[in-house]
């Protein structure tokens, strides 16, 4: 019983340390080379379901349904992150048979479209994003031997429609903490995603 109350006091201590280095984002900018290494360490697990369950990473389509009625204002379609530490894809109705798709981590957009005109209720958009890969410190990227590829998939962010599309770098995001990022499928509101297809990325 002692042997498993140490341990268990142990492991109540290390749990609450780690969770609190990583919500404060030290995994990611420490600059000791040993706290990414003890990350990538810990996430293996993760992985290992991920393969189990057979989940793919990357970019991703969606069919997103407009309301008939307009309802001026913002609908997140997609997140991923903390409640309170969230990446958004946002849809913006400004005017009637208008749009505007931002991406957005908690309330500052870094990335968005043009206002579009739209005649047809369902729109696709294509994202590729850094958070619907598992954070950088992540034994899945050991998969993607080029570092400059690495890199790349893990800063670009880019929103494709049928009018063309919108992308940059960005390294202001937060890391997913779960497979798959929530999607708002209720009919309720404004907006709502019909359709998501994934496009995983080939090791390489």
């Amino acid at each position: 019983m002692r042997y498993l109350a140490g341990i268990t006091c142990a492991w109540t201590f290390a749990g609450v340390w780690l969770c609190s280095f990583e919500f404060r984002g030290q995994i990611r900018t420490a600059p000791s080379v040993g706290v990414p290494l003890i990350a990538e360490v810990l996430n293996f697990p993760s992985l290992w379901v991920a393969d189990y369950s057979e989940r793919q990473f990357g970019p991703v389509t969606l069919g997103i349904r407009l309301s008939e009625a307009f309802v001026p204002g913002d609908t997140m379609v997609l997140s991923a992150g903390r409640p309170d530490l969230q990446n958004r894809l946002i849809i913006e109705r400004p005017a009637p048979n208008r749009v505007r798709i931002r991406a957005a981590a908690n309330d500052v957009t870094y990335l968005a479209t043009p206002v579009l005109a739209y005649t047809d209720s369902l729109i696709r958009v294509q994202l590729h994003a850094p958070w619907l890969y598992p954070p950088p410190a992540h034994p899945y990227w050991r998969r993607i031997a080029d570092p400059t590829e690495r890199r790349r998939l893990q800063t670009t962010i880019k929103l494709t429609t049928e009018a063309g599309s919108v992308s940059g770098l960005t390294e202001q995001f937060y890391d997913a903490v779960k497979f798959d990022p929530a999607v708002e499928t209720s009919r309720l509101g404004a907006a709502w995603v019909e359709s998501l297809t994934r496009h995983p990325v080939p090791s390489r």
